[in-house]
């Protein structure tokens, strides 16, 4: 019998929204030093408090209630800090989404009764969205509730899934399972006050929201935030070095831009900690990340989302860490699956919340192994196909056989139900006579019985990839052999 299973969800709840409000009274109020560095603006943890008490205010006057969803787009910063404070204090579960997006869908979803953003908005939605001042505050106006809808006074926050294992939903994490979150990745992580967390993962995301930001707040650390910067390694690497950051949680591609300018890996270096996940880490990058005190970690929104972390520079490809307040179990069919008080309530549809087991297991839809540091990534579940004549390619493991022969990133593809194409990213030298030809030898070695319908091998210099580091394999599948080689 799991822990969770011992105590009704109502009860689970109270108790975990009780030690929140606790945490966030002793880490902000009276607070004279410097908790978020956002933009131009440092604001202490005592400012941070006075403003949260405005929003808890602004919320009470509006008739919001315990159970109620709040749409919150805002970009990182004080306002969404305070108002997800205040949004923690009162039991009103926050909806984080990207600033400047349409909130309408998600309202529908969530049955979301109001909306918090940056500017006034137009048209139905013009009568219930507060918008948030300069410093942070909410601004005055005649403003209207939604009619309150499924009350769910369990519900801390309602987050998107990415949709890569189908369309994106949204995932409630209630109290007990956050507090656990942040709790079980607060200990491992051993974030104190006397650090200065450099945060570059968008809020509005649970990895940045429950396993990088929540942690560093309730540890007391010091919050450098700017998202703005993700996509700029010169950028990172001076305001990492400026700020005197000790902590910096980052997706592969973020690393990538960093270890890639003069300096970056005397930053990446300096850094006494972080998490690095949201994509399989290569190879190339998994060498970077073995010269620093990073940590793999790996989890999905439906999990709440942390489920693994790694030891402290311990980095091989497609490395995943060991569980972290969870269980986990691979099928026969090595994906793996997940359990435990961290995972998720369930997910909005129509406004209403579809619960879930929450003693069951999760089905995460990625394909695992078992290595001596813990688990190891290997694909999607999904990215398997099957041939004409029935069989299925296990396509996750055959590209990591791949990668350990031929020392490249592998994709295994099929334009058609009979021909398998591969492509091989960064393998040999390719103005060298006969490199295809090795490579291909080497790659239908690794297919055996299969070798005979191995169709083009082709070496590349890169692929095109997500802001977070995973190749774009939707619109490769399609035109396999369009990539010049």
């Amino acid at each position: 019998m799991l822990e969770h299973d011992s105590f009704s969800d109502a009860q689970r709840a109270d108790e975990a929204h009780a030690r929140l409000r606790a945490l966030l009274y002793e880490r902000l109020r009276g607070r004279p030093t410097p908790l978020l560095v956002a933009g131009r603006s440092i604001t202490p943890g005592a400012s941070l408090w006075s403003t949260a008490r405005l929003w808890v205010k602004r919320f009470r006057q509006l008739g919001l209630a315990p159970g109620d969803r709040v749409v919150l787009a805002l970009p990182s910063g004080q306002a969404f800090l305070a108002a997800m404070v205040a949004g923690l204090w009162e039991r009103i579960a926050l909806v984080p989404i990207a600033p400047g997006s349409c909130p309408q869908n998600v309202i529908e979803q969530c049955g979301a009764r109001m909306v918090i953003a940056e500017f006034p908005a137009r048209g139905p939605l013009a009568s219930c969205t507060i918008v948030a001042t300069d410093a942070g505050a909410p601004a005055d106006g005649q403003i209207h509730a939604r009619v309150r809808g499924q009350v769910c006074e369990d519900v801390a926050l309602v987050m998107s899934t990415s949709g890569s294992s189908g369309a994106p939903k949204r995932v409630a994490i209630s109290f007990d399972a956050l507090l656990a979150q942040v709790e079980a990745h607060g200990e491992a992580l051993g974030t104190t006050s006397d650090d200065v967390c450099f945060s570059v993962l968008p809020w509005h995301h649970a990895f940045g929201l429950v396993v990088d930001l929540l942690p560093s707040l309730l540890a007391g650390a010091t919050i450098v935030a700017d998202t703005a910067l993700a996509a700029d390694g010169r950028g990172l690497c001076d305001a990492a070095r400026d700020y005197g950051a000790t902590r910096m949680s980052a997706v592969p591609q973020t690393i990538r831009l960093v270890s890639a300018v003069d300096g970056g890996m005397q930053v990446l270096r300096s850094l006494r900690g972080g998490v690095v996940g949201g994509a399989r880490v290569s190879a190339d990058v998994a060498a970077i990340l073995g010269q620093t005190r990073l940590r793999a970690g790996y989890g999905l929104t439906e999990a709440g989302p942390g489920v693994t972390l790694g030891a402290p520079g311990v980095w091989t490809a497609g490395a995943m860490g060991a569980p972290v307040g969870c269980e986990v179990r691979i099928a026969a069919d090595g994906a793996l699956h997940v359990r435990g008080v961290g995972t998720s309530a369930g997910s909005f549809e129509r406004g209403r919340l579809e619960r879930r087991d929450r003693g069951s297991w999760l089905a995460t839809g990625d394909v695992v192994a078992s290595t001596s540091d813990g688990l190891a990534f290997m694909g999607r579940a999904d990215h398997r196909f099957k041939l004409e004549n029935g069989r299925m390619v296990d396509v996750p493991r055959l590209e990591r056989a791949i990668e350990a022969r031929v020392g490249g990133e592998a994709l295994v593809l099929s334009r058609d139900t009979r021909t398998i194409d591969v492509l091989v990213v960064g393998s040999g030298d390719r103005d060298e006579p006969g490199a295809s030809d090795g490579v291909r030898e080497d790659v239908a070695e690794v297919l055996g019985g299969l070798a005979k319908r191995l169709g083009d091998v082709r070496l590349i210099g890169r692929l095109d990839r997500t802001a977070k580091g995973e190749c774009i394999r939707a619109s490769i599948a399609r035109d396999p052999m369009a990539i010049a080689a």
